[in-house]
């Protein structure tokens, strides 16, 4: 029997196998950094686990409304869940959200965090890091705000 791992997610406690825990990445990070709260959305997360623990993922029964899964991506890609992060997207195209701020937001996340990328942007687009960062930052301003209208 696998030895359970309690972490507190933004005040709810969840038990963990090892195996769960290493499938999802930012979560493995703080289990190895000796590390059992995170702060963040911890209802949202009961989702994102009920995401990674099914074999088929099934968005459509958690909801349809553009902010709960405009969260529910920002916490998909903050865990390191891209699989279900692209679901997500995916899902809310599907439903007739426009989600193009959002791929755009998550190519500056991916380029201000990638030292490679950023020098190839600078040189395709004119897009410098410092710039990068500012939007990340006031995406991230953004997303905390939403966090009290869900």
């Amino acid at each position: 029997m696998q030895q359970k791992i309690e972490i507190n997610i933004g005040g709810i406690k969840y038990q963990l196998s090892r195996n769960i825990c290493e499938k999802i990445p930012r979560v493995s990070e703080y289990i190895n950094d000796n590390k059992y709260f995170i702060d963040r959305d911890g209802k949202l997360f009961g989702y994102l686990l009920h995401l990674v623990l099914e074999k088929d993922i099934d968005i459509d029964n958690i909801s349809t409304n553009k902010m709960m899964l405009e969260k529910l991506n920002t916490e998909a890609t903050w865990y390191g869940l891209k699989n279900i992060s692209e679901n997500i997207l995916q899902y809310m195209e599907k439903v007739g959200h426009d989600i193009s701020l959002i791929r755009f937001m998550d190519s500056v996340y991916d380029v201000a965090n990638n030292e490679d990328n950023i020098l190839d942007i600078e040189k395709l687009a004119g897009i410098r890091k410092e710039a990068a960062k500012e939007a990340i930052s006031a995406w991230e301003k953004c997303q905390e705000r939403s966090r009290d209208y869900i």
